[in-house]
């Protein structure tokens, strides 16, 4: 029974990644009611603070989740409250030993509501958010004018955001303006190797097709290269960046250690770099994805970082290409 469950588990999200508007919204919102029906959310009263309130306590996800799903899942929790009138609180995980170097949503990003969660659980009127399905997989311009508008709620911490600005403004500012693309690769724990299949991502195309493919989508635009000068590339595999750079040897890239030989069977938030720290190593994947927010094109596949560029840039960009690789 297990493995039939997981083996229909896998296939909706193979079908998930597929389904655009209108049927999409229709069928994440019966599934994501379903969840809720089957993990019981409802109401709870936890003392007698704020009876004309009511409290929606997102817990934060396990470490199997990356920093863009963590953002990207509070966004969504975000949207419910917004249309049932609840006040989104976020309760972090118990600290231990695995997670106490990465940190928690407050070390990055800020509060989504001025009430205290010790305060909360003192309140009348209190719901535990519920495991929610997976998030939408597809460029949906719709839902990333509502996720970038939610977002601007929680900006990241004010020292945290400081870093970014400064760090692409320099960035920027050596790239041609008006022509800078965003280019995302990712790569290592998306590949299948052995009995490592991750299932419902975007497949890993090798770098020769993926630079092949950029190069189409560039001349699509009418942007000539000028050996990469105009690109930010963005990738976590140090093997693929240098291969990328032979192609395209002016391209831009944040200065940082990356994975090298990656170990396959493991997700990659679990993973750790031999000299960076877990905090360090998030921070400069937010700076990343900032720049690429601030770029005036993006090409790469859908995935938790991808998707979070375009909230964080909120269809601004000139022009949006996602590279149909197929799903894992």
């Amino acid at each position: 029974m297990l493995n039939l469950r997981t083996w229909l588990f896998n296939k909706g999200l193979q079908f998930l990644a597929h389904v655009d508007e209108p049927l999409y919204t229709p069928i994440m919102s019966m599934a994501n009611a379903w969840l809720r029906f089957r993990d019981s959310e409802h109401e709870v009263s936890l003392g007698p603070l704020n009876a004309d309130k009511t409290f929606y306590v997102i817990r934060e996800l396990p470490s199997s989740v990356g920093l863009a799903g963590w953002y990207d899942r509070v966004v969504g929790y975000m949207a419910r409250a917004e249309r049932k009138g609840w006040i989104p609180v976020i309760q972090p995980p118990p600290q231990d030993d695995a997670s106490r170097d990465v940190g928690d949503w407050y070390s990055y990003f800020t509060a989504p509501s001025p009430y205290s969660l010790e305060d909360v659980l003192k309140s009348k009127h209190v719901i535990f958010a519920v495991t929610q399905a997976v998030v939408y997989k597809r460029y949906n311009r719709r839902e990333i004018e509502k996720r970038h508008r939610i977002g601007r709620l929680i900006p990241p911490r004010s020292e945290i955001l400081a870093f970014l600005e400064a760090r692409a403004r320099e960035m920027l500012s050596e790239m041609p303006a008006g022509r800078r693309v965003g280019a995302y690769y990712r790569g290592t724990d998306y590949r299948k190797h052995g009995n490592w299949c991750p299932v419902g991502h975007a497949a890993v195309l090798d770098v020769p097709d993926w630079c092949d493919r950029l190069n189409a989508v560039l001349s699509r635009w009418g942007i000539t290269s000028d050996g990469g000068r105009e690109m930010f590339i963005v990738t976590e595999e140090q093997e693929a960046l240098d291969a990328i750079r032979e192609r395209f040897p002016n391209a831009h890239f944040v200065q940082k250690e990356r994975f090298s030989n990656f170990q396959f069977g493991a997700c990659l938030p679990q993973q750790r770099l031999p000299r960076t720290s877990a905090f360090e190593n998030n921070r400069l994947y937010l700076l990343d994805l900032y720049i690429l927010s601030q770029c005036d094109y993006l090409v790469g596949t859908i995935n938790g970082g991808f998707l979070m560029a375009l909230n964080w840039n909120g269809n601004a960009y000139k022009g949006v290409h996602v590279l149909d690789t197929g799903t894992s």
